[in-house]
């Protein structure tokens, strides 16, 4: 079954095969690596970034590729932040969040990446769409900026009378999400990063006064270490368990004559209990998202949910869907991504909550910032100790066999 995402003639990133060393090691060729690599760059920190497979290959490769600059799908507002993190640090990663799409245009910019501006969040109910327009100007004193539309405008951009009215988030959007993680690989071998693919981290060891990371061809020696693959760190057990894993899969069809969509903007149902958010591509996909009710999605079941939710609001219209990619979020109970210390100068990234091109980033920036010098009281988000989250052993269980089937068919 073909991937969602794919690109001719991708560039080759060749086993590391030899001993090298590098000022920072990096573990994960995703959007937090690879951003954390150019940060680091442009501070004249040596870089080496090491793969298991290549860049874009895990999550940052085969997402829907959305992107907006909130919190749990607004479903977290600047006082949760502000409770979870306190004053300072709260209105620090505040101020991170509302201009997160921003930051992402700042590398929008400069690669080429089927980027379509403008995200809607809608709602079906007056009620609803009061608390949406509470939620989202709640963001507006630390720089988001947003625009409420009434029934008519929502209608005339999503192409249905379904919605009460809806939030334009303008600098929200969607993007080919395996187009800019490769963008950004590109911009880390510019500014004179390695990166090496087909390298996966055996081991991680200390060696004199700096970290060894071993793979099956060499080793890398590095004063410090970013693992940047979400919770997924074999080596480091104690990671098992920091985020609740949460099955999600994207499908889209072959490129269609006619969309029901007549806008370019991907929409978000903001009452839809599970997740309802499609979106046309720049080669005229149509592409939605669904919560994964197995471990090993497929179509044409992987589809139903996004199926039944597009019968509704689209009556006329029955897709055929080609092509899905899955996987996992790394989701945190206050909605907050997490910076962890494994060790002395030995740190990790997880917890991006599904928004990898905003709050993934905008933590990748934050471990940057903290190896090349920052003090840990000037960062937004606090380094912690990992521990396990209550449940997290039934949860990932509980989701997939009671949770999200009972979810998909509410929606």
């Amino acid at each position: 079954m073909p991937d969602v995402w794919t690109i001719e003639n991708a560039p080759r990133f060749e086993r590391l095969e030899t001993n090298t060393a590098a000022d920072v090691a990096i573990i994960g060729a995703g959007y937090s690596g690879l951003v954390a690599a150019l940060d680091l760059l442009a501070r004249g920190v040596s870089v080496v970034v090491v793969d298991a497979a290549a860049p874009g290959s895990g999550a940052s490769g085969r997402n829907a590729g959305h992107f907006a600059p909130m919190m749990l799908g607004s479903k977290k507002n600047p006082d949760d932040v502000m409770k979870a993190l306190g004053p300072v640090r709260g209105e620090r990663w505040n101020r991170r969040v509302a201009g997160s799409g921003r930051t992402l245009g700042d590398f929008t910019a400069a690669i080429a990446c089927d980027l379509r501006p403008g995200y809607l969040c809608v709602s079906r109910t007056a009620a609803s769409l009061d608390r949406a327009r509470t939620k989202f100007a709640a963001w507006e004193r630390y720089g988001g900026v947003f625009t409420a539309l009434d029934a008519d405008e929502t209608a005339s951009r999503v192409g249905t009378d379904r919605y009460a009215g809806g939030i334009l988030l303008p600098e929200g959007g969607t993007l080919h999400p395996l187009k800019f993680v490769l963008g950004l690989a590109a911009f880390v071998r510019a500014g004179g990063g390695s990166i090496h693919g087909e390298t996966p981290a055996t081991a991680i060891e200390r060696h004199g006064h700096a970290w060894r990371v071993r793979t099956p061809r060499g080793h890398i020696d590095a004063a410090h270490v970013l693992l940047a693959t979400g919770a997924s760190a074999p080596l480091f057990p104690e990671m098992a368990g920091t985020v609740y894993p949460v099955g999600c899969s994207i499908a889209a069809t072959a490129p269609l004559s006619v969309s029901p969509m007549p806008g370019t903007h991907a929409f978000i149902d903001l009452d839809d209990p599970a997740i309802f958010s499609p979106a046309t591509d720049a080669e005229q996909r149509l592409v939605v998202s669904a919560l994964s009710e197995t471990r090993h999605p497929a179509l044409p079941a992987a589809a139903r949910p996004a199926e039944r939710r597009l019968a509704r609001t689209y009556p006329q219209f029955a897709p055929r869907f080609e092509s899905l990619s899955s996987g996992t979020i790394g989701v945190t109970p206050d909605g907050l991504p997490r910076l962890f210390r494994l060790g002395d100068t030995l740190h990790a990234l997880a917890g991006c909550n599904g928004f990898g091109l905003t709050l993934g980033i905008a933590a990748a920036r934050e471990a940057a910032a903290m190896i090349g010098g920052t003090p840990e009281d000037d960062l937004a988000l606090p380094i912690l100790d990992p521990a396990a989250l209550p449940g997290h052993k039934m949860l990932p269980w509980f989701m997939r066999a009671v949770a999200v089937p009972l979810m998909n068919r509410l929606g």
